[in-house]
């Protein structure tokens, strides 16, 4: 649902860029003459008709994700990591890690300022999780996965809330999923 409403919102802004750049809309004719400078000061908020009225962009940045609910989403796939790897299911583990990242690059767009600490811990923590589940490497994993864990409670420590600790997960956040074993996907050079 998040990438779904994240994709919408992607194709609204990019409407509204279009539309602003395009001009009013009207029978094309040669360019006048460039007229005088506008007044100073901030440019009209840009805006779209919908069926349901106008939205401005301003209105959409409103309305985006924030880390809050990207992390609910995060949560989910990251408990399913450890899920898939403890079942020998390599494949989805290494989807639920796919995923997880890219619910991870929301946050980092809709909150700007905390895009360097979230690729750092993409970084020090989910690369090595990558490396151990194309490896199929369970000890590796387990260690990752354990510091990862750290890793995200000494987040929510420096970010001020101290009171989301993360924990190795105790059941399934998708119970209607079937873990078997299964191979990671390779990777495609391109």
């Amino acid at each position: 649902m998040v990438k779904k409403l994240s994709l919408i919102v992607s194709l609204l802004v990019g409407l509204l860029l279009i539309s602003a750049c395009q001009g009013p809309a009207g029978p094309a004719g040669p360019p006048g003459p460039p007229g005088p400078p506008g007044p100073a000061g901030p440019p009209a908020p840009t805006s779209i008709k919908t069926k349901h009225g106008e939205i401005t962009l301003e209105q959409l940045a409103e309305i985006q994700l924030g880390l809050g609910t990207v992390m609910i989403e995060y949560g989910k796939r990251f408990a399913m990591i450890k899920m898939a790897a403890d079942a020998g299911d390599w494949g989805m583990a290494q989807y639920q890690l796919e995923e997880a990242t890219e619910i991870q690059e929301v946050g980092e767009i809709t909150r700007p300022e905390k895009a360097s600490m979230l690729e750092s811990f993409e970084k020090s923590y989910l690369d090595p999780l990558a490396e151990a589940i194309e490896g199929k490497d369970k000890a590796a994993f387990d260690a990752a996965y354990t510091k990862a864990i750290d890793g995200c409670n000494a987040c929510h420590q420096a970010t001020g809330h101290p009171y989301i600790r993360v924990q190795m997960p105790k059941t399934s956040p998708e119970p209607f999923l079937k873990l078997a074993p299964s191979e990671p996907e390779e990777e495609e050079e391109g």
